[in-house]
């Protein structure tokens, strides 16, 4: 006979029916009776093992079928619904006035993002095979005491205004402490860029109040993220020149060369400035942000991708010596301008908190 989880994989018929006939052996003795329940057994497990099957492929497939292609997840992170999660709102475009106060504080946007092919750190082939959803502003710092019920000022030490974007989290906190990736088929990397957050972390937390797999994006998901179909140092064109008055001329994030490490306030409001075409803010300057990956020198990435890569991740290698180190991405609002670009990478430890380090979110879309 076979087990549960071969039948979660093919539900196989002949294995329903042995199930139901021991169950219906067991349980009815009236032949009338006994073919009604024979009936309603049968359906249970069918819709069983559809519903299991359903679950290994991903949580979130069960309740975004019907809202696949829509642009915009909006959750409500103030109310439940019926199923104790929070509600989901799916839209088409951007509400008319645009984003509110409210949909940077009490509410969590999301922005849907094709897949595609783009020029890696401007120079490796990559492809990205799944879409996925990616906040359209950094994490907030109301976000955070909504999701978790604690105070912002105990990880800072002060109190910021509730549409700055959170900062001074560790790396662990956010996706807990040896984060385990989920493996599918097998790409240059053997990962597809979401992992499985700890369910006291941040993202563990988010996971199980709404129902879908939420993650770091990986450094090739941000980038991707971040050109939005350009191929130029920054995502709303090229400035052409590597200074201070050029990046503010951008006027897509917030840099103050003259920042002093004492005074935190220059730290822009999210969405204060120009997105990039697919509506994404704030990802030039203001704060570098985590992602999933570990930091891998010019020569790991270059073994890996000189050849061209699906979805990589750098989780678990290829450098050995950087192990708990993790990428950033964008730079930060006191960073030269050049470590502002799209291509722009530092490495920070997992187990350090810094001023000027926030994130933003991926969802797992179901395509």
């Amino acid at each position: 006979m076979k087990s549960w989880n071969e039948i979660r994989r093919g539900g196989d018929d002949g294995v329903l029916k042995t199930l139901e006939e021991r169950y219906v052996q067991n349980s009815c003795t009236d032949m009338r009776r006994c073919t009604m329940v024979r009936q309603i057994v049968r359906r249970i497990f069918q819709i069983s093992a559809m519903l299991a099957i359903a679950v290994g492929l991903g949580g979130c497939c069960l309740h975004q079928t019907s809202h696949a292609e829509k642009t915009y997840c909006v959750i409500d992170l103030t109310s439940k619904s019926n199923d104790g999660k929070y509600p989901m709102t799916w839209l088409d475009d951007i509400p008319k006035g645009g984003w509110s106060l409210e949909h940077k504080t009490r509410k969590l946007v999301l922005r849907r993002i094709p897949p595609g092919r783009f020029k890696f750190l401007g120079k490796y082939d990559v492809e990205i095979t799944r879409p996925f959803y990616i906040g359209v502003f950094e994490f907030t710092c109301a976000q955070y005491e909504l999701l978790t019920g604690k105070s912002v000022e105990s990880i800072v030490g002060m109190r910021l205004t509730e549409d700055q974007p959170l900062w001074d989290m560790q790396w662990d906190e956010v996706c807990g402490k040896d984060a385990d990736l989920v493996l599918r088929e097998k790409s240059p990397m053997g990962v597809d860029g979401f992992s499985i957050p700890k369910e006291n972390s941040l993202l563990g937390m988010l996971t199980k109040k709404t129902g879908s797999r939420f993650s770091l994006p990986t450094e090739a998901q941000w980038e991707y993220a971040c050109r939005a179909g350009v191929d130029t140092a920054f995502n709303i064109g090229n400035a052409g020149r590597d200074d201070w008055e050029t990046m503010r001329l951008c006027g897509c994030s917030r840099f103050d060369p003259n920042l002093r490490v004492k005074n935190f306030r220059p730290i822009t409001h999210v969405g204060t400035y120009r997105p990039n075409r697919w509506g994404l803010y704030d990802m030039h300057g203001n704060l570098e942000e985590m992602c999933l990956d570990e930091f891998s020198n010019e020569e790991g990435l270059s073994a890996v991708l000189g050849r061209g890569a699906a979805d990589p991740c750098f989780n678990g290698g290829p450098n050995p010596e950087v192990r708990g180190w993790y990428v950033t991405k964008g730079g930060s609002l006191h960073s030269n301008p050049s470590e502002c670009t799209t291509t722009s990478r530092e490495a920070r430890i997992q187990e350090w908190s810094d001023w000027f380090v926030g994130f933003r979110v991926v969802m797992e879309a179901c395509d």
